[in-house]
């Protein structure tokens, strides 16, 4: 006979592995063979359910409503014991109990003990694809929604969430209130992920969902998760300004360099505006690493060109001092020169970073490049030859002395 599980979550602790454990677990895996079994058990609780045949409750869920013949239901927890039991003329058998005390289905008590039960079932994943149905047909997403946030267990709320996103048609406020049970209500990466990779394209052009969906991308833990979900996020979607934030705050919460810099190259797919050239920037310099930062600068450069207004460029000149290797921070200026500058006020600072690099050659190589596009003005040579003075070689000084007149 085959064995199906709606849903399996089995916690073992301190077992000794003795002749007598071996021979108990033995008649657990015995008696799985003439039903199913769904065993709860985080130390402290213990719930398990016993079932055999299609069982289905009433549309309150307060009461067992068939049984097919020979079918039974066996719930245990904490002193509780409930069995129902088809009677063979149309309607179902119980018999419960609370601490040994014998309950009756027909009595306010033992109603409400019964009810109890049902419920801590379903919260466990029994009937779990019977409930979804019902659910839907009865209440809607809002019903499913309403059971999604009550479930244990991150497998089951992500249950109740998938049928939505597949069977519901959601609308934007359901998938706010999805996107903030994956937030607030959901602790496990594969199921957070599996959620929020299911949002479509669309429904990022509503301010507020995508908002609730980039909160909820930050409480992932994995980097690498939480990188390939912005990866994912469609180009045309930077459009819209309050995406373009909230994904590079996003971007800025990944820990990991490589995944922050590979990620954030993602938004050079499509043209940036001037805010969004200058937020890029301001991730980068969230990268500790010299080499993953000064990637993504030359990255952005070679794509973008140098910005003409003067805020953007300023930025780009200040994420260099956060760069410590003279050799990375040389490359980047190399780059900025290769493509050329606009204004005078860029000229000067381009020559006032050039003067912190620390090593002589890198310095004289490229002032001297620099003497053979900048325009003589007064003011850039004399900034030109401030920079030159602070070359302590002699012969690199006065290469770049000649290389100006």
């Amino acid at each position: 006979m085959s064995v199906i599980y709606d849903y399996l979550l089995y916690t073992m602790t301190h077992i000794k592995y003795s002749f007598f454990s071996i021979i108990m677990l033995v008649v657990l895996l015995v008696s799985c063979k003439s039903g199913n079994t769904i065993i709860v058990d985080d130390g402290f609780n213990r719930k398990e359910i016993k079932y055999y045949g299609d069982i289905s409750f009433n549309d309150d869920e307060t009461a067992v409503e068939n049984i097919t013949p020979g079918g039974y239901l066996e719930f245990r927890s904490n002193g509780r014991k409930l069995i129902a039991e088809n009677n063979y003329h149309g309607g179902v058998h119980y018999k419960m109990y609370r601490n040994g005390k014998r309950l009756y289905e027909d009595e306010t008590e033992g109603q409400k003990f019964l009810a109890e039960a049902i419920d801590q079932m379903l919260s466990m994943g029994f009937n779990t694809q019977k409930r979804l149905e019902k659910l839907y047909r009865k209440g809607g997403n809002p019903a499913l929604l309403r059971a999604a946030v009550n479930a244990n267990g991150n497998y089951l709320k992500q249950s109740y969430i998938d049928y939505i996103l597949t069977h519901g048609d959601p609308d934007d406020d359901d998938l706010v209130d999805i996107a903030k049970i994956v937030t607030f209500k959901m602790d496990g990466t594969f199921e957070k992920v599996q959620v929020l990779k299911q949002y479509t394209s669309n429904a990022f052009s509503n301010p507020e969902v995508s908002a609730a969906w980039f909160e909820a991308i930050e409480t992932i833990d994995a980097d690498f998760e939480k990188a390939n979900l912005l990866k994912a996020v469609p180009a045309e979607q930077f459009k819209y300004p309050a995406v373009a934030t909230a994904w590079m705050d996003a971007v800025k919460a990944i820990h990991a360099d490589f995944e922050k810099a590979n990620t954030l190259k993602t938004i050079l797919k499509q043209p940036l505006t001037e805010d969004q050239y200058r937020q890029s920037i301001v991730v980068s310099n969230t990268i500790t690493s010299d080499f993953e930062q000064c990637n993504f600068l030359k990255e952005i450069i070679e794509k973008e060109n140098i910005p003409r207004d003067k805020e953007s460029f300023a930025v780009l000149m200040q994420s260099l001092h956060n760069v410590e290797s003279g050799f990375e921070r040389s490359g980047i200026l190399k780059k900025v020169l290769e493509k050329g500058l606009y204004t005078e006020e860029q000229w000067l600072l381009f020559l006032k970073e050039v003067a912190l690099i620390k090593e002589d050659f890198e310095k004289a190589s490229i002032l001297t490049a620099a003497a053979q596009k900048m325009p003589r003005t007064t003011d850039l040579t004399a900034v030109y030859a401030e920079s030159a003075k602070t070359i302590s070689s002699e012969f690199e000084y006065e290469s770049v002395l000649k290389a100006i007149q």
